[in-house]
């Protein structure tokens, strides 16, 4: 099923708005959360529904009116649709009415269900349409799971993901309908992440996908994953080995210590991992991960069921930035509070809900140590282990193409915010930055991305400037060079929006040119000398 070109062309508006860093927007958002729903029929021990004092808050459902009055105006351009927030979503009296008006459109249908009130009317629907449906499995086997997901049946559960599974054999789809395990990971459960990848691939489910456990007030702080790392490497690693076994494609988040011994098992698998059947439809420009820049108000946004509208999904309430069920939402899209928003989010001063402390995928850079922090909680220095905006100058300051071999001398200048580091951290080169030498042809397209690398003498912080020099031999078939600067094993600034600078076709000239110049120069310096002298005799 493809999108829609009116989706296809807000893709492509979506991605000029972030590299060119606007906070008014072409673009309408690429990523739609509607919550329908914030109710739930069960109460696991890792959700806010478990926590007594928050169930006035966490018993909405969205009007019709609503949904269809929003849904009219954002379906068309969206690539993709979630239609849950906070709950479960199939708790909607009119659940049925919604989802057969949402299907209309071509964009990617996302449910998160805990697959206890799966039905027959509604599998068929959901494996018609295509959906991404994520069914929440935080164990694998009873034990754990009914312990965990307190008022739901781990039988009933795997027995409605059966269901699922033989609807889309009878259906003999080979569309895009993906069926996703999500296990939300904490002490508690870890170990059994291997045996969650053979549950999956015993039913037939396509993915399995790990998620650390962010507390905020939950009562289960402390036993979060990242105090204890290396059971987490450990586990998760042999998660996503036991998907390259068994052909299932597994995510995981990025490891405590992707330099160490997991992580180079991880590196030694990670092409084996089977594809997500989905990837395609979360393309967004929302720029490298595992960086302090975010581009989720530039690409989501996040509808309660009560209308108001927040940045992002993880977001509460108290942080709306308008209301759908008083303004349009291309109001509400480029209003002065979503204005504001953007231009201050990626800076070091965001947001309260932006900082370290108020961002759980903010406070896990901290937690793995990418991001450094002051005492009071708000950021130390970006630095390119964890950037934020990677801008760089280029200034040729000569060339020289001898024989077979081409030298050239830039200098870069810092425009972004983030210190560019020289030196690696122990083994591995993440997070330091290099100028790369890129091969183009005559129409610039990139032939060859890693002709050569030339390395920084030192750090360089924002505002300043450094020589770089590079020798290299330019490939069979390239017409010219492109220079940018890389921050290893995290991005090319290129692609996050800065300009490297391209030199062409003058290069298999350049060297008698410079030589001719050189020369001239040489001679005319001798000229003046001797004028010089000459005009000192007759001065005598």
């Amino acid at each position: 099923m493809e999108l829609e070109t009116r989706a296809v062309a807000n893709s492509d508006a979506a991605r000029r708005d972030v590299l060119s860093d606007r906070v008014w927007l072409e673009a309408k958002p690429q990523s739609v959360y509607m919550a329908v729903c914030s109710r739930c029929n069960i109460r696991c021990v890792i959700c806010p529904h478990h926590w007594t004092e928050l169930a006035a808050h966490w018993d909405l459902v969205m009007p019709k009116g609503i949904f269809f009055r929003t849904g009219t105006e954002l379906f068309p351009t969206a690539r993709v649709v979630h239609l849950f927030g906070g709950g479960e979503p199939f708790l909607h009296p009119d659940w049925d009415e919604l989802f057969d008006f949402a299907s209309r459109w071509t964009f990617l249908p996302v449910i998160s269900t805990n697959g206890t009130l799966l039905n027959q009317r509604r599998v068929e629907a959901l494996v018609a349409a295509g959906t991404f449906l994520k069914v929440s499995i935080d164990g694998s086997c009873s034990e754990t799971f009914n312990r965990i997901r307190c008022g739901a049946d781990f039988t009933q559960v795997l027995r409605n993901v059966e269901q699922v599974v033989a609807e889309r054999e009878r259906q003999s789809t080979r569309g895009r309908f993906c069926l996703r395990f999500t296990t939300t990971a904490f002490d508690e459960n870890i170990r059994e992440a291997p045996q969650i990848v053979e549950l999956a691939s015993a039913l037939g489910v396509d993915e399995v996908a790990f998620l650390h456990l962010a507390t905020d007030r939950n009562p289960l702080a402390g036993h979060e994953l990242h105090h204890q790392p290396r059971l987490s490497d450990d586990m998760l690693t042999r998660a996503l080995e036991k998907g390259a076994e068994l052909g299932v494609h597994v995510w995981i988040p990025p490891l405590f210590d992707p330099e160490g011994e997991f992580g180079e098992r991880l590196r030694s698998v990670a092409d084996r991992v089977p594809a997500s059947r989905v990837a395609e439809y979360f393309s967004f420009p929302l720029g490298p991960f595992n960086t302090y820049t975010c581009r989720v108000p530039w690409i989501d946004t996040y509808i309660q069921p009560n209308g108001a509208v927040c940045p992002c999904p993880i977001i509460s309430q108290e942080y709306a930035l308008g209301d759908v069920s008083i303004d349009s939402f291309s109001a509400v899209w480029n209003g002065a509070g979503y204005r504001r928003f953007r231009a201050t989010v990626n800076t070091t001063t965001p947001p309260s809900c932006c900082t370290p402390r108020g961002c759980y995928a903010r406070g896990s850079l901290v937690n793995r140590g990418l991001l450094k922090t002051k005492e009071d909680g708000t950021v130390d220095e970006l630095t390119s282990r964890c950037p934020g905006q990677l801008r760089a100058e280029f200034e040729l300051l000569g060339e020289h193409a001898g024989g077979r071999r081409t030298r050239l001398r830039a200098r870069v200048t810092n425009l972004g915010d983030t210190v560019w580091l020289a030196e690696r951290r122990g083994q591995s080169d993440y997070g330091r930055v290099r100028m790369g030498v890129q091969a183009i042809d005559r129409s610039g397209r990139v032939l060859n991305r890693d002709v050569r690398r030339a390395r920084l003498k030192r750090d360089v912080p924002p505002d300043e400037e450094t020589v770089l020099k590079v020798k290299f031999k330019l490939p069979p078939g390239a017409d010219g060079i492109r220079l940018d600067m890389v921050d290893e094993g995290i991005t090319w600034f290129g692609s996050t929006g800065s300009r490297p600078l391209v030199v062409g076709q003058r290069l298999r000239a350049a060297g008698p040119r410079l030589r001719e110049r050189a020369s001239a120069q040489c001679w005319l310096a001798l000229l003046a000398v001797l004028a010089a002298v000459a005009l000192g005799v007759l001065l005598l």
